[in-house]
């Protein structure tokens, strides 16, 4: 049943249909309806057997207890020994299909858009502690001289995304590079050979950036999943400062002519994804069936989000990436993780999934925080190097088995590929176009 609410997005009060994103602006309630449903009981049970029924034996059972209910005494034992006998079978039936009864009670209290038995059951995934890894192998923010173990060549990072898999990871973000310096390549010939060797050796769920770098097109970055048609792709959800300048401090020598200018150009760069830019991403994959790793790097990035949900071209469930630590986005504190959450799930409700992940040396703290909330996380080489203080990691894969040996300390457990291909309802790696 609709519920009366203040509406979050808009001033004006309206309905809220609980479950979809659909929104009634209007402020009277339907006093038609209530009406008709309180004096329809009493019609049933007290006005139609006063007026038409002539027989005893044909009376309703509230207006027959009424008999026994007098102005000056009431015979009480007649009177409970009647409650008794009127309740005696609805007892019996309950207690014979109690736990059928508390089963439908349960899957009811989901409130889904739609509710079918594919959300039901993804909910019902999801709800058993399964934990969603991601693991993004590669990236665009780090340089080759930073680690010599950062994946550049189609063959390294095919095998980082196996070696993740093979690790726990579900999910593999993927980007390109170029082969002879590493620097990234959005291009979908950059993609076609490692996406071919992970699909043959692994039944891991492949997800395309859209994200690519900061320094290329709207256009240039969406050509991969529009290509590939991908299960997966990422998403950023808005405009913003993506400061990579402050990595100069701690890297001073370069392998590359171009690894320190593209930092240091961040300085003055925006990282453009505005509305037009999001809302063409979208339009260009809806006829793939690609959904979207939703990447949210401040609060002000969730309401975006929310307007394209209202909008329709966003259908739950969404998988929403909460992204801390990168300078121009929000914060790591504990309280920044808290307040992500709060904020979706006031929005979203149980129409989409959380992630997280930390840049840098957040990565595991983060992780662990938002496992012990029930979200999701993602690990990887693009988002920290470091597997520990001042330890670089050797692999992507390292990092995996790090945060699963947090999740299972934790009593839960990892979701495995097809698993998370139910939770978040993906149409399947048989249906890609690589």
């Amino acid at each position: 049943m609709a519920i009366l609410a203040q509406s979050d997005r808009g001033q004006t009060l309206g309905i809220h249909r609980t479950g979809d994103r659909s929104h009634l602006r209007r402020a009277d309630i339907d006093t038609d309806d209530v009406a008709i449903q309180n004096a329809a009981p009493i019609w049933n049970d007290f006005f139609f057997p006063l007026v038409l029924i002539t027989s005893d034996n044909l009376t309703t059972l509230p207006q027959g207890l009424t008999v026994f209910v007098g102005e000056f005494t009431t015979d009480w034992g007649v009177l409970f020994t009647g409650l008794t006998l009127a309740a005696l079978p609805t007892t019996l039936v309950y207690i014979v299909l109690s736990k059928q009864f508390i089963s439908g009670i349960t899957q009811g209290a989901v409130k889904w858009a739609s509710p079918d038995s594919e959300r039901i059951e993804a909910y019902q995934v999801a709800n058993q502690n399964k934990i969603i890894i991601t693991c993004a192998v590669t990236g665009s923010i780090h340089t080759p001289s930073m680690s010599p173990h950062l994946p550049v060549t189609a063959e390294q990072i095919a095998t980082a995304a196996i070696e993740a898999a093979e690790a726990g990871a579900a999910v593999v973000h993927l980007h390109a590079r170029n082969p002879a310096d590493g620097r990234p390549d959005q291009s979908p010939e950059a993609f076609a050979p490692f996406l071919q060797v992970i699909k043959q050796r692994s039944n891991c769920v492949v997800n395309i950036t859209t994200g690519g770098a900061a320094t290329m097109s709207v256009e240039e970055r969406v050509r991969p999943a529009k290509v590939f048609a991908p299960e997966v792709a990422s998403l950023n959800m808005g405009s913003m400062n993506f400061a990579l300048f402050p990595m100069l401090e701690r890297f001073k020598t370069f392998q590359h002519d171009w690894e320190q200018p593209y930092l240091e150009s961040s300085r003055d760069r925006i990282f453009r994804n505005t509305f037009g830019d999001i809302e063409h991403i979208l339009r260009t994959c809806a006829d793939n069936g690609t959904r979207f790793e939703i990447e949210c790097y401040d609060i002000g990035h969730l309401y975006t989000l929310a307007h394209f949900v209202d909008l329709g071209l966003v259908k739950a469930p969404f998988f929403v990436q909460s992204v801390f630590g990168i300078l121009g986005g929000i914060g790591t504190h504990p309280e920044d993780v808290a307040h992500m959450k709060r904020t979706a799930d006031r929005l979203f409700g149980s129409d989409y999934h959380w992630s997280v992940l930390g840049a840098g040396r957040h990565q595991l703290p983060i992780a662990t925080q938002a496992i012990a909330l029930g979200g999701n996380v993602r690990v990887g080489l693009e988002d920290s190097l470091w597997i520990g203080k001042g330890k670089l990691a050797r692999s992507s894969a390292e990092q995996v088995t790090k945060v699963r040996q947090i999740i299972e300390g934790l009593g839960a457990s990892i979701a495995t590929p097809d698993e998370a291909r139910q939770i978040l309802q993906l149409k399947g790696g048989d249906k890609v176009g690589f």
